[in-house]
């Protein structure tokens, strides 16, 4: 799934480096709680075998939680099912097969508005897949696709390789229309990204997410199915729009990794969710002030214990991932931290291991020169004068298994800071991890356009990705042990390009 960390670039005051500055904006008045909890369990078009058992329990016990939170009952929508072997719908919940699901988004839509919160809860598996066009294609070209409870494998030849399933960018959609209402929304993911799955484990572990080859193929195998069914994919995928505020974002894990699920207080629970709503007793309701930051540690404390006592090797251990407004008051909307230059980040010099950043460029009638950055133990360099018409071409790749923090500005002669990694106001600081293709690949494309006689530069920030990523941004703190470079150039026009030079990284 695209996640979104919601930075957004501003003026830097002072010199030498990064550092993130965060501020609070209360805006609107505290309205109605809602929440809508999806749970998946039983893959009816699927064998047994394929089923989970904990996703029932996990929506239980997210709905017990929120109800002692303040979200009265009749404010608390589900699409899930028992998990039993008829897999009926729990009491008062929707059948969570993709008709049943996009209506409940669609519903929540029209209760939401302006100071209301919204949690959205999904617990079940995932696949990652090429599917459905979208604006901003995914450094592997590949979505997130959600599995409901008709998730089943298109035969050889079809458009899309599966249906019955829910893609990132159609809850994208369904959050970007509640945030535009005014609404704050958190979004809770128990679910992996997973492009390859183990289906159980030692001492009853399952891990959740699947292979779209896993999937048992549809029964009307090779027959063209007439017009759209309810169970299908949409021909294109919608696009994200920019979130300054109001979301927050706890995920079970990182892009590339799988999740578990497991007895727990003699209940198979997803381990993410169990963690969650031991913090949120930990985080009383009637203690107002409470921050998402503060919930989001005790996930990560308590997530670590669990790591001590689940049959689970700790090279499979998740890594969950916090991003949004986290220093915004539980159920409250705030404003977003804003990144500034406020002095020279601490560590060394060192990119984490398999991401490669190269930076090439050609001047106006010139030949193309390139520079690879390395571990050059110097956190700057000059490339000199370029002119007017100097295209730039950005090319990163992540070869390792894991994904990267990574963050990239241009800075313009009056200090002015431009986003260029994450290309949106609202995609996620990390590179995803290299998958069994290929590295993950991401490169822009720029150019100078006008005149400067004050430096511009680019400046990268890396990191390995790591879960307390996302508390360090929100409280205004580099990673710990960041690497770092900025790249400087004067712009000239034309006409003083004569005795201009480029002079690459030593």
């Amino acid at each position: 799934m695209q996640r979104r960390s919601w930075l957004q670039a501003v003026s830097r005051t002072g010199a030498a480096a990064l550092m993130l500055h965060s501020f609070m904006g209360h805006g609107a008045q505290a309205g109605r709680r809602h929440a809508l909890l999806v749970g998946v369990s039983a893959l009816a078009r699927q064998p047994r075998s394929l089923w989970l058992r904990g996703p029932a329990n996990d929506v239980t016990a997210m709905r017990q939680q929120l109800l002692a939170h303040g979200v009265a009952a009749a404010d608390i929508a589900m699409a899930a099912d028992d998990g039993m072997p008829d897999a009926k719908p729990l009491q008062g919940a929707r059948r969570p097969d993709r008709a049943g699901i996009l209506a409940a988004l669609k519903d929540m839509g029209h209760r939401v508005g302006q100071g209301d919160a919204v949690v959205l809860y999904w617990s079940g598996h995932a696949v990652r897949a090429k599917g459905p066009p979208k604006p901003v294609a995914e450094a592997d070209g590949k979505s997130t696709f959600l599995l409901a409870a008709d998730a089943e494998r298109m035969p050889a030849g079809s458009a899309w390789p599966l249906r019955g399933a829910v893609a990132d960018a159609e809850l994208g959609a369904a959050i970007d229309d509640w945030l535009a209402a005014g609404a704050h929304v958190l979004v809770v993911m128990d679910a992996c990204y997973a492009a390859s799955a183990t289906r159980s484990g030692s001492d009853g572990v399952t891990w959740r997410g699947l292979r779209v080859s896993d999937l048992r193929q549809m029964h009307s195998s090779g027959a063209r199915l007439p017009g759209p069914a309810a169970d299908a994919l949409p021909p294109t995928l919608p696009g994200a729009r920019p979130r300054m505020q109001g979301y927050v974002g706890l995920y079970a894990c990182e892009d590339m990794e799988r999740t578990p699920e497991w007895l727990l207080d003699g209940l198979h629970h997803g381990v993410f969710t169990h963690a969650l709503v031991q913090a949120l007793q930990a985080l009383p309701a009637a203690e107002p002030g409470r921050r998402y930051a503060e919930l989001a540690r005790q996930v990560l404390d308590t997530h670590g214990q669990l790591a001590r006592i689940v049959p689970v090797p700790q090279s499979l251990w998740p890594s969950p991932v916090f991003e949004g407004s986290l220093q915004a008051p539980l159920w409250s909307r705030a404003a977003l931290p804003a990144w500034e230059r406020s002095g020279e980040p601490q560590g060394p010099a060192q990119l984490p291991v398999g991401l490669r950043i190269a930076l090439q460029w050609q001047q106006p009638g010139g030949s193309v020169q390139r520079m690879e950055l390395e571990n050059a133990g110097r956190p700057s360099a000059f490339l000199g004068r370029l002119p007017v018409g100097t295209k730039l071409e950005l090319q990163v790749g992540n070869a390792s298994l894991r994904p990267v923090y990574l963050r990239i500005f241009h800075v313009g002669d009056k200090g002015r800071w431009h986003a260029i990694y994450p290309e949106r106001a609202g995609d996620a600081a990390h590179l995803p991890a290299a998958s069994p293709s290929g590295p993950a690949l991401w490169h822009k494309a720029l150019t100078i356009d006008s005149a400067e006689r004050q430096p511009e530069s680019l400046l990268f920030v890396a990191a390995p990705a790591q879960a307390r990523q996302g508390l360090d941004d929100a409280l205004a703190r580099l990673p710990a042990g960041a690497w770092h470079a900025e790249l400087r150039w004067h712009s000239v026009a034309a006409q003083w390009a004569a005795d201009s030079s480029t002079k690459p990284l030593q």
